[in-house]
């Protein structure tokens, strides 16, 4: 398996229930260059090593034995290839927390932040929902593969009183502080889907809000143009106006345009509402410029 492990080439990604292969420009490329190299690095930065490729396993595990194996000489070869193995393994574990810690802070900071709170849209959490949950179904998966090893090693799960434990070697208490991490990350994910959950329900209440004040235009309207145009339809429509007659063709010209007038009136009304549901002539002339700005760019 070590010596099969290739570089990656494609990702196989699952749109609408079908696999679709995406092929990768280069090599992939690792998140913030990759895992962090374990030898002890000299006080010369500049004489440092460039480190391992971090392109496959087969690839690490060579330049480990072949450019630092000075580092090793009181190893024997087994020895070496079991620590190696479980010291990469690890560092990769670590790196995969370590980005799904960023994804979370990335969420968490957008929440926290009071001013935000007015641009997000229903899309927007749904979107955010979901990604929370698939890190917590991922943590769940890394729990359970960290288990596995844990059992093949023969390492007995961590406890609150790790440190009290008897001494271990380095390899096995990587392995049981990844297990704590992946359970802590999990833990986080589960609290950040409560908030992003509460956060649905302030968007809809907004909404709501939103369309409720729509609704208020429409009735107000309605008051007051309902009762005229029952007026109009009770004592104005003589001989002169009824269907069929010369001048009937004046009842369309004036009231088509007035009902476009009162549209256009609402739709104007509706766009003085900022994000705070408070209504200003600012709002309608910011939101008007931000639409030509648009409509300027597109052309």
């Amino acid at each position: 398996m070590i010596l099969c492990d290739p570089p990656i080439e494609s990702v196989d990604v699952w749109k609408n229930k079908v696999p679709e292969r995406i092929s990768v420009k280069g090599r992939a490329k690792p998140f913030q260059g990759g895992y962090a190299d374990f030898i002890y690095q000299p006080e010369n930065l500049t004489d440092a090593p460039p480190g391992p490729p971090r392109t496959s396993l087969a690839e690490d595990l060579c330049y480990y034995i072949e450019q630092r194996h000075s580092t090793f000489q009181k190893m024997n070869p087994s020895a070496l290839a079991r620590m190696l193995l479980k010291k990469i393994i690890s560092l990769h574990y670590l790196q995969l927390i370590n980005f799904g810690s960023m994804v979370l802070s990335d969420i968490e900071f957008s929440l926290v932040r009071k001013d935000n709170l007015g641009v997000f849209t229903t899309l927007y959490v749904e979107e955010t929902w979901s990604s929370v949950q698939d890190i917590c179904h991922r943590c769940t998966c890394y729990a359970q593969d960290i288990c596995a090893i844990l059992t093949a090693l023969g390492i007995p799960l961590p406890d609150p009183g790790l440190s009290q434990q008897k001494e271990r070697t380095c390899s096995e208490t990587d392995f049981q502080l990844i297990y704590l991490h992946v359970q802590a990350m999990k833990k986080r994910a589960e609290q950040l889907n409560t908030s992003v959950t509460g956060l649905a329900s302030i968007v809809g209440n907004r909404q709501a809000l939103h369309e409720a004040k729509n609704v208020k235009t429409l009735t107000l309207i309605g008051m007051i143009f309902i009762p005229l145009a029952f007026i109009s339809g009770l004592f104005s429509m003589n001989d002169t106006y009824i269907p069929g007659a010369d001048r009937f063709w004046l009842y369309f010209a004036v009231s088509l345009p007035l009902v476009a007038i009162i549209f256009i009136l609402a739709f104007i009304i509706n766009l003085g509402y900022d994000q705070k549901e408070i209504w200003s002539w600012r709002e309608i002339f910011r939101k008007f410029s931000r639409s030509c700005d648009a409509a300027t760019l597109s052309t």
